[in-house]
This record gives structure tokens, sequence and C-alpha cells, in this order.
């Protein structure tokens, strides 16, 4: 386009012709100037606008920057109002349909078998019942002890148990002073397998008595160690838990030779026991019981 407005801007203007000036020369002159200084500054323009049309240098890709996460907006906290439990209505118990016969019975047997179910799976009834086993077991455990520990092991008749001194002494022709020494009693005690409260006194028996019948004296030889402080009262008990000899209170230091059974023994061999029990001579409260075996014989 510049191009062609030049070749136009080329032209020759026509001239006047010679003599008087045409009218309005002086216009077209200054129109033709202004032509003229408009077309340089259009070529001007045109060549600032080639010049900034020139591609620019190439720029390194700016590196794109991650995504922000959007954060979440932060709820206020609402005010906690005071709202009453709304209470939930109890539903209305229907009435149910009677159940007769068997159908009735065999529902509340399940019942019961379901609530047993549920108790022994909840309270493990199988270690319950161990741990009562075991509680039983101790509890007669630490009874047989102190029966032993009160008794020496002795199984001792409630006739014997309960038996009471009430001051009454054996006669002095029934019981006498033993002719052999204190050290000589206890050697006489030691030989004797005796059970109970060993520490409560010492006394002596013959261990094997021999009669011809049961109505004969039985040399018993029963006596009461030098050393003791109790009065002794002695009991002889059949196997069968029958009383054949009861005698009275023996101070110590004294013995008895000689003694009558109760009642009939039959020929023959027997084991008998003789009870011993030790009293204070003044609460006559009882302070130990013994036994020691002693064997019987009958006949030839």
């Amino acid at each position: 386009m510049a191009a062609k407005k030049n070749k136009k801007s080329k032209k020759p203007n026509k001239k006047p012709a010679v003599g008087s000036p045409a009218a309005g020369s002086n216009n077209k002159r200054a129109k033709n100037n202004n032509n003229n200084s408009n077309q340089k500054q259009g070529k001007v323009q045109n060549n600032n606008k080639n010049s900034n049309q020139r591609p620019a240098p190439m720029q390194e890709p700016a590196k794109q920057q991650k995504p922000v996460k959007p954060q979440k907006p932060v709820n206020p906290q609402k005010p906690v109002e005071n709202k009453k439990p709304v209470e939930k209505q109890k539903p209305v118990n229907q009435p149910k349909a009677e159940k007769t016969g068997r159908k009735r019975k065999a529902a509340k047997g399940g019942k019961k078998r379901s609530s047993f179910k549920r108790f022994a799976a909840k309270y493990n009834i199988g270690k319950i019942v161990l741990a009562a086993l075991l509680a039983l077991g101790i509890i007669a455990a630490v009874v047989y002890l102190i029966v032993r520990i009160f008794t020496g092991g002795v199984k001792v008749p409630d006739e014997i148990k309960n038996a009471e001194y009430k001051g009454r002494l054996e006669a002095s022709s029934v019981a006498v002073q033993t002719d052999i020494s204190e050290e000589q009693q206890k050697i006489l005690a030691r030989s004797l397998s005796v059970k109970g409260d060993k520490s409560a006194f010492k006394f002596f028996v013959n261990k094997d008595i021999v009669m011809d019948d049961y109505s004969d004296p039985a040399l018993i030889e029963f006596g009461s160690v030098s050393s003791n402080d109790c009065i002794l009262l002695a009991f002889l008990v059949d196997e069968n838990g029958n009383l054949l000899y009861r005698s009275l209170g023996v101070e110590p230091g004294e013995k008895i030779s000689s003694v009558s059974l109760f009642d009939s023994v039959p020929y023959g061999k027997h084991k008998l026991t003789l009870f011993v029990n030790g009293y204070d001579p003044e609460t006559k409260e009882i302070v130990g019981t013994q036994a020691a075996t002693v064997n019987l014989k009958i006949g030839s």
C-alpha cells in the first residue's frame, strides 16, 4: 500500500499558465505539502510497526507451580444447647396369646435353658465349681490338721472326751506309791507307742496282759510318772468301743497294779486301747488326752 501511495505522489502537478496565477493555487500547494508530510509520517509509522512486529526472543517456559490445596473452612463451634433428653415411650405390652398344653411347658423350659446357657457363658460355671471344690478341700485339710494337733491323731470317744474329774481319788489300797525310781518310770513311758498330747504328762502300763479267765484280775500295772503335775484317769476300751474299765484319780508317783474288768470278754486275743486323761488338780479342767495299745490274752 505504501508503494502505491508513492507512485501516486510522483505524478507531476499541472502548472498554471504563464501570466496570471490560477485561482486557488496557494490552497492546492498547501494541500500538497500537507499530503507529503502525512505520507512521510505514515512511512515512519509503518517502519515502527514493522520493527515492533519482529519476533521476540525465545523465553524459557516458566516452571509450573504446584496448585495450592484450598484450605477447608473451619466451622465455628456451635454453642451447646442444653437439650433435655427425650424420654422414650415404653412400648405397650400387648396381651400375648395363652399357650396351652405341652407347647406352653416347652416354651418355659426353653427360656430356662437359654437363661442357664447365658449364665454359664457369662460366669464360667466350670471354674466356679472347681474353685468351690478347692476351697472345700482346703477347709477339710485345715480341720484335719487342727484335730491332729489337739488330739495327736487319736479318735477319742465322746464318753472319754467329755469325762469329768470331780476330785475323787483312788483308794490307797488300790493306788500305791511306785517302788521304782523316776528315771525308770520315764524309761517305761518312752517304751510305749503313745499318741495324743505327749507333752501334757507321762504314764506307763503293762502292754501285754495275760488272764486265765475274764473274771480274774487283770495285771495292768498302770502308773503316773512322779514328774507329772496333773491327776490321771484311765479308760480301757475294746475293739468295738465298749468300756471295760475306768479308774478314779491317780496322783503323780502312784500306780495301780491290777483291775477288774466291767464286762465279760471272750477267750482269745484282743487288742485294747488305753485312753488316759490328765486334769488340773485345782481347776479340774482337762489338760490333754493320750492313747496306747494294750494286748489282752484270755485263756491258755
